[in-house]
């Protein structure tokens, strides 16, 4: 009598093959960082549907900002941080007609300082 030989069916090899998709969907995703400032004139809601929840948020600029730079908006400030597999991505907003708009983003790599 001859050993029975598991095979899998077409419906198992796909159900397998669209979690891995998947899986390497959300990995690539979380992975991935923009580029200085390129999340400018975007929304929060923008922001948080790419990036998801900010882990942690606070009134005004992140990081050490000049006066000069301050100066450029009217409305209210916030920050936020956002979480990435290698860093973290700080994001401004401004208060804009109602709305909160990027003014400036930027990744920092995990283990490093501003």
């Amino acid at each position: 009598m001859e050993p029975r030989r598991f095979q899998f069916s077409l419906r198992t090899l796909l159900i397998v093959m669209t979690v891995a998709a998947v899986v390497v969907a959300i990995l690539t995703r979380a992975w991935m960082w923009p580029d200085e400032n390129a999340l400018v004139g975007r929304t929060d809601a923008e922001v948080i549907a790419r990036y998801g929840q900010p882990v942690s948020q606070s009134a005004g600029h992140y990081g050490l900002v000049s006066v000069v730079w301050t100066q450029k908006f009217k409305g209210p400030i916030k920050s936020g941080v956002f979480w990435r597999l290698r860093g973290e991505i700080y994001v401004s907003f401004e208060q804009r007609n109602g709305q909160w708009i990027v003014i400036s983003n930027s990744y920092l790599p995990s283990g490093a300082q501003f």
